[in-house]
């Protein structure tokens, strides 16, 4: 309904959300019946302008599409529309299905649903065949034959960052005994492992390879975890040989864990910063956790104002001060669900869990690395906030030694601005304004100036006034003009006409505008829309009005004068009705 609503709008001209304005009015219609219509107005009314504006990023592309397919295919002479070119427009454009169907409906076009729906199918079972390949390169059947053979493979390291264990397996298009340094990236299975595989939003571990003697040396690129109970190192050989059967030394880089677990843990903080000011309403629904930056989605149906982002940001950074202890422990997921903790909802839970609090602070089902105490997260800076779904906000931060890194950087920006501008950085702010009012004084001149030469133009152009069955009519193209600047240069042809139709085009790179302005005296006869309908076709558009005015856009420039030497056959024919 919503979407409906929208196109509607579109077609009227609205390029905005509107709908949501409405909000009050159905509420207080129906608060009768449905008091809590009333409580959650505001929240209705933020989650509705939400949709509508996704929606409008959407159907501007998708309308412009779906004219131009209309016109290039020949779903005219069939009578049906392919179901192919359907999918495309809601596959890549995002253009629902059941609005394209109305709108070729009101165009007398079967839309053709069944080959929209075998493509659909096609996608799901591509969709299907690629999740069954996991990540480690091979099939899932493959995953399950290592490990009935080879059994799970042992995390250890939460507590050590380097240890010795045997080459169990080593595969490259298949199982091989060895790899050197000409066989490229390989994937290595050991029994027990300090490398944290990819999982839960943390990024997978890297390190070194290196055996007793030294003759060994592989670089460990990244870590995942195609299955619980599988952790496979990306290794490449630089010196010496990779053996099955041999011992070697697996070693984590300290640094990039280290800094892993500060983002990690700064993550908990946060959730418990946000629930603070937001309440109960905030849940994880997302997240990355890197070595450089950290990525945080929860549940929150408005923006974060200014002041709370800063409340959000001081009460981290006071956990971090305080220095909390972060502990572990494991145990049943009914023990850690009635202990309080949090649980992800979308996450898969083991029988056994590993608890992590923040004492004080949070207490969260969690199976990813940390800091022992909140001290060693240093500093904590949000870079941004946004929205990235109905309903869901996402920041985006940084911790320590990135956060730092972070603020020098702000710190070049505002010197190098100040020095464009010519202002120390605590005269930016009023530096900027003086600027910007400058540059708003001359955009009024150059505006001021447009609108002189639109009307000049307008007045150029009304010696080549035609007439057809006693209708006066001005059918032209002005180069280079915004189809504001059209909308003025017709307005003002129309006003001299005093009686008639004026039809302007204007090309502008690729783009074409048309427009459409009818005198009251003849607009209910020769409505406008039916005109910009009848000729906006020639140039791969479409468009929408009012009877004494409609414009256009499209996408084929090629086609403008075909469209306005139609302009006299179309005036002929509303003519004879």
């Amino acid at each position: 309904i919503i979407r409906r609503a929208s196109r509607h709008l579109w077609d009227l001209g609205i390029r905005e959300p509107f709908l949501y304005r409405l909000t009050g009015v159905v509420a207080g219609t129906y608060s009768e019946a449905y008091p809590e219509l009333k409580e959650r107005e505001m929240k209705v009314a933020r989650i509705l302008q939400g949709e509508e504006e996704r929606f409008l990023e959407t159907i501007g592309r998708g309308m412009e599409l779906l004219e131009e397919e209309i016109h290039t295919l020949t779903a005219g002479a069939t009578g049906v529309f392919p179901g192919d070119i359907i999918f495309r427009l809601y596959d890549t454009y995002g253009f629902p299905v059941d609005l394209t169907s109305d709108i070729l409906v009101e165009k007398g076009i079967t839309a053709d649903l069944e080959g929209f729906e075998r493509e659909m199918s096609k996608q799901r079972r591509r969709g299907k065949e690629s999740t069954e390949r996991f990540q480690a390169g091979e099939d899932a059947d493959f995953i399950d034959g290592i490990l009935n053979d080879f059994g799970p493979v042992s995390f250890r390291g939460y507590d050590d960052l380097e240890l010795t264990a045997e080459i169990g397996k080593i595969l490259k298009e298949g199982e091989v005994d060895s790899a050197g340094p000409g066989d490229g990236e390989v994937r290595v299975i050991t029994r027990e492992t300090p490398f944290y595989g990819e999982v839960g939003g943390q990024v997978g571990d890297t390190g070194r390879i290196t055996n007793q003697d030294g003759s060994l040396k592989a670089q460990v690129a990244h870590t995942e975890r195609p299955h619980t109970d599988l952790i496979v190192l990306r290794v490449k050989v630089e010196n010496g040989v990779l053996r099955r059967g041999e011992p070697v030394i697996l070693s984590v880089d300290r640094e990039r864990r280290e800094a892993i677990a500060r983002n990690h843990t700064s993550t908990h903080l946060l959730q418990a910063a946000l629930r603070r000011v937001r309440g109960d309403e905030v849940r994880q629904s997302g997240s990355l956790v890197a070595p450089d930056r950290l990525r945080f989605d929860f549940t929150c149906f408005s923006p974060l104002k200014e002041a709370e982002r800063e409340k959000v940001e001081d009460l981290v950074n006071g956990m971090i001060l305080r220095d909390h202890p972060v502990t572990t422990r494991v145990m049943s997921y009914e023990e850690g669900i009635k202990s309080g903790a949090i649980a992800i909802f979308e996450e898969k839970y083991g029988g056994m869990v590993r608890l992590v609090e923040v004492d004080e602070v949070s207490r969260e089902l969690c199976g990813g690395t940390h800091v022992r105490r909140t001290g060693e997260i240093g500093l904590f800076k949000i870079q941004s906030e946004s929205g990235v779904a109905a309903g869901i906000r996402r920041i985006e931060a940084v911790t320590g030694l990135g956060a730092l890194t972070y603020l020098r950087e702000i710190e070049t920006i505002v010197e190098e601005a100040g020095g464009i501008v010519k202002a120390e950085p605590h005269q930016l702010p009023a530096r900027i304004q003086s600027l910007r009012d400058d540059l708003k004084s001359r955009e009024k001149e150059i505006e001021r100036l447009k609108l002189k030469a639109v009307s000049q133009a307008a007045d150029d152009v009304l010696d080549r006034v035609k007439e057809v069955g006693g209708v006066r009519y001005l059918a032209v193209e002005l180069p280079g003009l915004t189809p504001p600047s059209l909308r003025e240069a017709a307005e003002k042809a129309r006003g001299k006409l005093q009686s008639g139709i004026v039809v302007m085009g204007s090309i502008s790179g690729k783009k074409v505008a048309l427009v459409v302005m009818v005198t009251k005296d003849l607009a209910s006869k020769y409505d406008a829309v039916q005109i910009i309908r009848s000729i906006s076709t020639e140039v791969g558009g479409g468009g929408g009005g009012r009877a004494d005015m409609a414009q256009a856009g499209g996408s084929n420039p090629e086609g403008l004068p075909h469209a306005l030497s139609r302009v006299e056959s179309v005036i002929q024919e509303l003519s004879h009705r």
